[in-house]
C-alpha cells in the first residue's frame, strides 16, 4: 500500500503491473486486487473516523469535568460568623513607626 493512499486518500500508480506466483508460475494482474485493496482502504478511514470520534468525545467530556471542577473549586466561599464567634480584627495605625 502506498503511503499517499493511506495518509491522504489518493491513489498511487504501482512499479509492478503483476504479481508472479513463484510456485506454481501463475500471473496476477494488478487490477484483481484493486478491488479488495480500496475495500480494505475504506474499512481503514471508516475505523479511523470512529477512533477519532471517540477521541474527541472523550477529550470534549474531559475538558468539561476540568472545567467543572476548577469552577467549583475557585467560587468564593463565604465564611459563616454566629454571634458569640471570636474574630480577629485588623486595624491600621495612623502614625508611622520609623
Amino acid at each position: 500500500m502506498a503511503r499517499v493512499t493511506a495518509f491522504i486518500g489518493l491513489s498511487a500508480t504501482t512499479p509492478l503491473p503483476a504479481f508472479v506466483n513463484t510456485v506454481t508460475k501463475d500471473i496476477a494482474d494488478i487490477d484483481l486486487f484493486d478491488s479488495m485493496r480500496k475495500k480494505h482502504m475504506d474499512e481503514l478511514h471508516e475505523a479511523m473516523e470512529q477512533l477519532y470520534r471517540e477521541v474527541a468525545a472523550t477529550s470534549a467530556k474531559k475538558r468539561r469535568q476540568a472545567r467543572d471542577r476548577q469552577a467549583k473549586s475557585k467560587a468564593v466561599q463565604l465564611q459563616q460568623f454566629e454571634i458569640g464567634n471570636f474574630v480577629l480584627v485588623g486595624q491600621v495605625s495612623r502614625q508611622g513607626n520609623k
